[in-house]
């Protein structure tokens, strides 16, 4: 049976994901949302500092042994898909089958918005996110405060991210949308 591990966009414990998992085939494989430590089960962990460090904790939940795998990373996730893999790779475990990146660009490439987010403060930010589609529905402005420290630690780990020259051995599948820069 093969798994797909999937690893979450900035901001959010598995939870949020839910819809995502229902949305896979049944005949599929095991379908796991994986928590990465500051939210859901993981809340009372500290938030980690950087993408490398928190791909590495990620990887804590990522069965790498026991079968065939695939890692599914949408934006944040997808960085931390790469650098699981690195990991993976660095140790002589069982690689994933292929990776998919959704809603990345490239490991090194940083867009306008994640550049403006750090001076934004948390009524701007929180504005734009809500014309992204990036809230939660129902969520409001004075419920998101614990929201938007997630997001602001999941952001300061973008802000000095450096993937490095090492390039993975594994299959990518990037996938996009019409309307994704």
């Amino acid at each position: 049976m093969k798994s797909i591990f999937l690893l979450p966009y900035g901001a959010v414990a598995h939870r949020a994901i839910v819809p995502t998992l229902m949305a896979f085939p049944r005949d599929i494989g095991r379908v796991v949302p994986v928590e990465i430590p500051g939210r859901g089960k993981r809340s009372h962990e500290e938030y980690a500092k950087s993408i490398q460090e928190c791909a590495a904790l990620a990887l804590q939940e990522i069965d790498t042994e026991s079968e065939r795998y695939i890692l599914h990373g949408h934006c944040m996730g997808a960085l931390l898909a790469f650098e699981a893999i690195k990991l993976i790779e660095a140790s002589g475990r069982q690689l994933p089958s292929f990776m998919v990146a959704s809603g990345r660009n490239a490991p090194r490439h940083v867009n306008d918005w994640l550049r403006r987010v750090p001076g934004l403060d948390d009524r701007s930010l929180f504005k734009e996110l809500q014309e992204l589609g990036g809230v939660p529905k129902g969520l409001s402005f004075a419920m998101a405060q614990h929201f938007l420290t997630v997001l602001r630690n999941d952001q300061a780990m973008f802000r000095d991210y450096e993937p490095g020259e090492t390039r993975i051995s594994v299959p990518i599948l990037a996938l996009a949308g019409r309307d994704d820069k």
